[in-house]
């Protein structure tokens, strides 16, 4: 079919800071446009050279950002020259924003159907340079050329758990109680 439909990582959990879920924050802001969802990551250097990363513009209107470039892994002397988008406009409600922050991809997105007529083309310039794997970054960056991309801060984290060390983390984080997740006090009678 050609509808539109939602990506999720498959080696990440997510958790929301609020009522909603991370995947009802990006549904609710999808209008049409491919949508990622994103956090802000500190600025350790090698932090970025794991993620993916974007930069772009901000739109006023809507608070989402009008992704230019995104970045796979980056090495650390590129996403410092390329990858510090500007401030959000108070529109965007942007959780955890600190300047000097990167974008990172959060592992969620509402993609159009179109991104796997983007996929099978790669994937047979590939076969043809003999590279065994279609990675989804280069598809996502034509997506982007051919029909634009916004990014959605969404309020919640992420959690990759696709190697031992995150795994563990991951399970520790888990198992912590969040603010969200606390019981509700309840009054006492006197």
């Amino acid at each position: 079919g050609e509808c539109p439909f939602l990506l999720l990582l498959g080696d990440h959990l997510y958790r929301s800071h609020t009522h909603q879920s991370c995947v009802q924050q990006l549904v609710d802001r999808y209008s049409g446009c491919p949508l990622v969802g994103l956090r802000w990551t500190c600025s350790d250097s090698e932090d970025i050279t794991h993620l993916g990363a974007v930069n772009g513009r901000w739109d006023d209107k809507s608070g989402l950002l009008d992704i230019t470039l995104i970045a796979e892994k980056p090495s650390v002397e590129f996403a410092t020259h390329n990858l510090h988008p500007p401030a959000p406009p108070s529109t965007a409600k942007s959780p955890g924003y600190v300047a000097g922050r990167y974008l990172t991809v959060f592992g969620l997105y509402v993609l159009p159907a179109h991104v796997f007529k983007i996929l099978r083309k790669l994937e047979e310039d590939l076969q043809r340079s003999g590279k065994p794997e279609v990675p989804l970054t280069p598809a996502l960056d034509r997506l982007r050329q051919e029909q634009g991309f916004a990014g959605l801060v969404l309020h919640g984290e992420r959690f990759d758990f696709g190697h031992p060390e995150t795994y563990v983390s991951t399970l520790q984080s888990f198992a912590r109680p969040t603010a969200s997740s606390a019981p509700i006090p309840t009054e006492q009678s006197p």
